[in-house]
């Protein structure tokens, strides 16, 4: 029996899982805005037809998790290495997990960039030889550079500066990760959680009649989370 394309219920985050043949991937319209399970893969021509659907919609990065049908067993690859399973048993399913929104493909792209570029295994002599100290001056320099654009009032301009200056944030951020100190995840995470404690009037139940009630509050809440 070929199972056709069909939507269950998904109970993991309240989302819908579809599942469907490997046989009917390529002449359905299914996008990665929801998780899917591929079925039937059952030869290396369907490895193949998998990889085909994938490489236009997802990352090369993409996890996908494999789970043999004998065994139950599951092993996770990313898109680019579908290949490399060719020797597991066979048959198997495919869980594909939703794909990244534009934005955060964008970037993630430039943190798989930058990883690459630190990469002892191929990346780039110059950036491998950076450190958090060394990368100081350009910091500095791209920070000026924003603040120049801004006051100039160029919008393109203005882009390009905050990209440069996104690429220190994401520089140092490898770095520490590399060392185990930091990753870029917890400094997002920070920054998050302090935006949201810094602001009760907006996450809360906190009220506020001016401007100066807010720089009043931030201000008693950064002196208490100093200690």
């Amino acid at each position: 029996m070929v199972l056709r394309s069909t939507i269950i219920n998904f109970p993991v985050g309240a989302m819908e899982l579809r599942v469907i043949s490997v046989s009917e991937l390529l002449a359905d319209s299914i996008s990665l805005d929801r998780p899917v399970l591929v079925t039937h893969i059952e030869h290396l021509d369907h490895l193949q037809t998998l990889t085909d659907w994938l490489e236009p919609k997802a990352l090369r990065s993409h996890p996908i998790t494999f789970i043999s049908s004998q065994t139950g067993h599951s092993f996770t690859h990313s898109v680019s290495d579908i290949s490399a399973i060719a020797g597991k048993s066979l048959p198997l399913q495919a869980y594909i997990p939703p794909q990244l929104t534009t934005q955060a493909i964008a970037l993630q792209s430039l943190i798989d960039v930058v990883a690459q570029l630190r990469n002892p295994n191929g990346g780039c002599p110059w950036d491998l030889e950076q450190t958090a100290e060394t990368l100081i001056p350009y910091i500095i320099e791209e920070a000026y550079e924003t603040v120049d654009a801004i006051r100039q009032g160029e919008q393109t301009a203005i882009a390009d500066e905050l990209g440069d200056l996104l690429l220190q944030v994401i520089l140092q951020s490898q770095i520490a990760s590399e060392s185990q100190h930091f990753t870029l995840t917890e400094v997002a995470q920070g920054i998050t959680q302090k935006l949201i404690r810094r602001h009760p009037h907006v996450f809360g139940d906190v009220q506020v009649n001016s401007i100066d009630e807010v720089h009043t509050n931030w201000d008693k809440i950064k002196a208490a989370e100093k200690g």
